[in-house]
């Protein structure tokens, strides 16, 4: 695996989505010229969610070329681990609840160093917000999920990607005015095997937050099936 990988980076090398220097799909200069939020976002008094970490403006230039990237042609799926990073930055700096400091000091530490290193909460499940069969199909995967899974791992904490399904296919967000994403989000989440999500914390997971339609019927679909807390989390928010 290694040897493929160095034999595609050798004929098709990354370039940074930003400046096209060779070496990763989002160079350490460009990611530099990013502001990452310093605190959590503010959410609605009526939202599902009980909060919400975003962790730089859509209004970046290369945060809009990464994410842009990641989510359409050239589809490059590798961006998930720099947009992974600053996600990171930003939970390092911002006001954490309590559940999310214990799960933070616990993944820092070393296991080598560590006999106390054995905290992988079963209460806190790390969930992308899932894509429609046919969007799926399209794009070759998720990228919420890709998120998830570096979020998960990082965290030690479990990864549920089965039971938060799109029910309905919905049109690209991106092409609607707010109250067009408003309607196009409405019961466009369901929840299946909800015993599995029962009275847990859960860390949603997405790229963008802009009007929160996504996150918002996300989490009332969660809830509305016994989970106890959502908590969104973004790249960035628009």
């Amino acid at each position: 695996m290694l040897l493929k990988k160095l034999f595609l980076n050798l004929v098709f090398p990354e370039i940074c989505v930003s400046c096209r220097k060779e070496g990763s799909h989002l160079c350490q200069d460009c990611i530099s010229t990013i502001d990452i939020a310093s605190a959590s976002a503010h959410i609605p008094a009526n939202s599902s969610l009980n909060g919400l970490f975003c962790a730089a403006s859509y209004e970046n230039r290369v945060i809009r070329q990464a994410i842009h990237a990641f989510k359409y042609s050239p589809f490059l799926k590798g961006m998930a681990l720099p947009l992974f990073t600053i996600i990171i930055s930003h939970l390092n700096f911002a006001n954490k609840p309590s559940f999310l400091v214990k799960i933070w000091k616990t993944a820092a530490q070393d296991p080598s160093d560590s006999p106390t290193f054995s905290f992988t909460t079963q209460d806190v499940l790390c969930c992308p917000i899932p894509l429609h069969k046919r969007r799926l199909k399209w794009r070759g995967y998720n990228q919420s999920e890709e998120l998830a899974r570096y979020l998960a791992a990082f965290l030690h904490i479990p990864l549920e990607n089965r039971v938060l399904i799109r029910k309905k296919y919905t049109q690209p967000q991106i092409n609607l005015e707010k109250e067009a994403r408003l309607r196009n989000m409405e019961e466009a989440f369901d929840v299946v095997h909800s015993e599995e999500i029962e009275n847990k914390i859960i860390l949603l997971i997405d790229d963008v937050y802009t009007t929160g339609s996504t996150l918002e019927n996300a989490a009332k679909a969660l809830k509305q099936a016994g989970a106890n807390q959502v908590w969104g989390i973004t790249v960035a928010r628009g």
